[in-house]
């Protein structure tokens, strides 16, 4: 029976887990056809002078403690979330021969549609649209820059460097890579039975059951898994919590000097589900539930653990 109950469990994660993908394939088609359609548009969206931090892997794996740990250094500004940058790169190749302007407000526009965009109110959007219609460097990437800037000039951050901490961003982070070619790109991954637990205890829309949850783990960390040569540090969540040695670690290879302590106070930290970022979570599975987590369990020792710099 418990072979039958593997393979039902398995076959369960890899039909969703299929849809899942076929959803990103589409999306990612659509953009490279607008790339295909712009021979030239490496030269509108890439900004080549700044190095901002990108935080990427499944939700639920340690990225907000992570988040904490830089910023508290006082030379990277984690602003809140920003859960719909990931479409302003294709939002900007659809509309690329827009003028300067109208590109502008499009972009704001999409960032200010997100859920809980009150977040991002510490924005100061008249002073960001004057900044940016009078730029000289009219690219995707200043925008963004512009738009992170004006966040952590507005919350007395001592410096313009920033970082981005956003699960969703994870599957598009390629288009990213493009747009800040000289990023630091730092993966975290965590065991999938702490992340399903996690995600449960979170009551996270559309991530509300034990496959749900292992479909959104699997899919970002093996499309993480894929591109590893564009990642310059990789964290084990587990590690990172037990290491004295972590945050050294971690602020000699982002090149980070500690400054000044700088509390991590953002807006998203009002969530229920991302305060107490340090408790430990507690599993309780049944028979069914541990079979799945041992079999995910395994997968990411083997192929994940490894691969980590702490």
């Amino acid at each position: 029976m418990k072979i039958i109950e593997k393979l039902w469990q398995k076959l369960s994660v890899n039909v969703l887990l299929i849809k899942f993908r076929l959803r990103y394939l589409l999306l990612n088609a659509q953009t490279r056809w607008y790339e295909l359609l712009n021979p030239s548009y490496i030269e509108h969206i890439q900004k080549n002078d700044i190095e901002p931090i990108f935080i990427v892997g499944s939700g639920r794996s340690g990225n907000t403690l992570l988040a904490r740990i830089l910023h508290e250094s006082g030379d990277v500004c984690f602003a809140p979330e920003n859960f719909t940058l990931w479409e302003t790169y294709r939002l900007y190749l659809k509309n690329i021969n827009k003028s300067w302007n109208e590109k502008v407000d499009l972009v704001i526009d999409k960032l200010l549609s997100q859920k809980d965009s009150f977040r991002w109110e510490k924005v100061d959007i008249s002073e960001l649209k004057e900044v940016l219609y009078f730029s000289d460097e009219q690219t995707l990437g200043n925008i963004i820059d512009k738009w992170y800037v004006n966040y952590s000039k507005n919350i007395d951050y001592p410096t313009n460097r920033w970082g981005c901490k956003t699960p969703n961003l994870t599957p598009h982070i390629h288009n990213f890579i493009k747009i800040f070619p000289n990023m630091k790109l730092v993966y975290i991954v965590r065991k999938p039975s702490d992340v399903i637990a996690s995600f449960l205890k979170a009551d996270i829309e559309n991530i509300d059951s034990i496959i749900t949850s292992i479909v959104h783990w699997k899919f970002f960390n093996d499309f993480m898994l894929s591109n590893t040569s564009d990642i310059d540090v990789i964290i084990d969540y587990d590690k990172l919590i037990i290491n004295k040695q972590a945050k050294k670690i971690l602020y000699n290879l982002l090149k980070l000097q500690h400054k000044e302590f700088i509390a991590f106070q953002n807006e998203d930290m009002n969530y229920k589900h991302l305060k107490n970022i340090n408790t430990k979570i507690e599993q309780k599975a049944n028979n069914k539930d541990q079979i799945i987590f041992n079999i995910y369990d395994d997968f990411y020792e083997k192929r994940f653990k490894k691969l980590s710099h702490i």
